[in-house]
């Protein structure tokens, strides 16, 4: 077994792990903007699927830098594509969402919920808001990344 062959096996256990705890977080996100008498446990759950969330880049971030060094002679051309570049920025605009979300949206978000009334309350309204934005940068980088990636290193890498 090949150090390049468990890197990315580490790499694709990152995206796994990382681009799934993000999916799980906008389904109940958006379940809880049709139904949100949940969001009191759900932003509990959201704590934990965070831990995921970052637990997931760390692993992707730490392998894609490995790969990079294991193996910048077999990708050189393709590392130094515009596509490529494009995707180490989705990656920094989901690092630094990612902290938004957890010091700003999650801290909101539970503060609305104790609420009485929270649904009514126009702490919960902007906590939904700025978490529906959120989310929505936090998904179109995260499957921004991973189509480009997909792309980046199955078509044009032959």
């Amino acid at each position: 077994m090949s150090l390049y062959f468990l890197l990315v096996v580490a790499h694709v256990l990152g995206l796994v792990v990382g681009l799934g705890a993000c999916t799980v977080t906008y389904a109940i996100g958006a379940y809880g903007m049709v139904f949100p008498k949940i969001m009191p446990k759900a932003v509990g759950v959201f704590k934990l699927i965070s831990i995921l969330v970052w637990a997931g880049l760390a692993l992707l971030v730490a392998s894609g830098i490995a790969l990079v060094i294991v193996s910048g002679q077999t990708y050189g051309e393709i590392i130094h594509s515009k596509l490529f570049y494009l995707k180490m920025a989705f990656i920094v605009v989901e690092v630094i969402n990612g902290v938004f979300l957890n010091l700003v949206v999650t801290p909101a978000m539970e503060a609305a919920v104790e609420l009485d009334n929270f649904t009514a309350t126009r702490e919960y309204h902007r906590a939904q808001i700025i978490g529906a934005i959120g989310g929505g940068i936090s998904a179109s980088c995260w499957y921004g990344a991973f189509f480009l990636g997909m792309y980046i290193f199955r078509v044009m890498g032959g």
